[in-house]
């Protein structure tokens, strides 16, 4: 299985804006069960975004 790493680390919840909500789609848009994803970001992302965490 193919990993990807996203490196989110200046996405800043909520202070990005566009970017921050484009990116989340794209990331719920990988398939799980196809690639094996780890994404690296800031306190707070995941409780901002649940959906990914």
């Amino acid at each position: 299985m193919p990993q990807i790493t996203v490196n989110m680390m200046w996405c800043i919840p909520g202070a990005v804006g566009g970017s921050e909500e484009y990116l989340v789609r794209q990331l719920l848009g990988l398939p799980a069960n196809v690639f094996d994803v780890t994404v690296c970001a800031p306190r707070g992302f995941a409780a901002a975004h649940d959906e990914v965490a």
